[in-house]
């Protein structure tokens, strides 16, 4: 048989050439289509793992007055003479959800100002060796000590016995912008069987500084000290006199202790018994009095 005379396989069985080219035309669409599937699932999974929080972490800033919490905001530190590590961040508290975040917030961005009573050239109301300004800046400092502790931001008119008028302290607290002012003092009268403890306040409601009054703030201040000491209470009195509290854009209080010039108030004023239940009592209604100022 002569080859040449052969006729090509695809002229021969045209229809089985035609059905081979189909299968391998159905196997390789079949292979294309089993890699787009494999690519598509992969992606899939993929966009549905779970990622990294989309929230920022929050931080706090005394310079927030907003009280409201702000992304990437540095802590900042003011530069006025607070209490001791008054503006040291609290390494014990940890925020575990956004609320428990606004409470400190609003707790660092408050400023308290606390103020003793005389000082320096000035001793106040005087019985033998005990002074006014002695008491008031021991009492302020436990008051200071334990506000801070609790987290709140405080500054003391004075930390040592120094003199300043009171018109330029409620300057400086109005100045600063605080949420509250109380000043501490103790009293002295003729009549020596007067005793315990008054908290005075100017009559305004402070509408420009909160929902909190001067009568309120005073009531506040007496009811959870008066909760604390061994003291008769002698109310609350609204004096329009006073520089410290007249000159004041924010609630002011100022706390009469007890009388120097009688003797039982004396024996309480000269034990630290007694001074640290007042600082106690005082800083409990400041935090109270706090919560109601917006």
């Amino acid at each position: 048989m002569d080859i040449r005379n052969l006729k090509p396989i695809k002229a021969i069985m045209p229809h089985r050439y035609l059905l081979l080219n189909i299968v391998k035309s159905k196997l390789f669409h079949k292979k294309k289509s089993l890699v787009i599937t494999f690519y598509l699932v992969v992606v899939l999974l993929f966009a549905f793992l779970p990622g990294a929080p989309a929230s920022v972490p929050v931080n706090t800033s005394f310079d927030n007055p907003s009280g409201v919490a702000t992304a990437n905001s540095s802590t900042q530190k003011d530069s006025f003479y607070p209490v001791q590590g008054a503006y040291e961040e609290n390494s014990n508290y940890q925020s575990n959800s956004a609320s428990d975040t606004q409470v400190e917030v609003k707790k660092y961005n408050r400023l308290i100002v606390i103020d003793a009573g005389h000082g320096g050239i000035d001793p106040g109301a005087v019985s033998g060796e005990l002074l006014e300004k002695d008491i008031n800046l021991d009492i302020c400092k436990k008051i200071g000590s334990i506000l801070e502790q609790s987290g709140f931001n405080v500054y003391l008119t004075r930390t040592d016995d120094t003199f300043m008028k009171p018109s330029v302290k409620i300057e400086t607290a109005n100045k600063k912008n605080a949420s509250l002012f109380l000043s501490i003092h103790c009293n002295a009268f003729k009549d020596k069987s007067v005793d315990g403890t008054t908290t005075l306040y100017y009559p305004s409601n402070y509408s420009a500084c909160g929902n909190l009054s001067g009568r309120d703030y005073a009531k506040i201040i007496q009811g959870e000290l008066m909760n604390v000491i061994d003291s008769k209470s002698r109310g609350i009195i609204a004096s329009r006199g006073l520089l410290v509290l007249k000159g004041s854009k924010m609630p002011s209080v100022l706390v009469e202790l007890g009388y120097i010039s009688n003797d039982s108030d004396v024996k309480l004023l000269s034990t630290d018994s007694f001074k640290t239940k007042a600082a106690q009592g005082i800083a409990e209604g400041i935090k109270k009095a706090l919560e109601k100022v917006n």
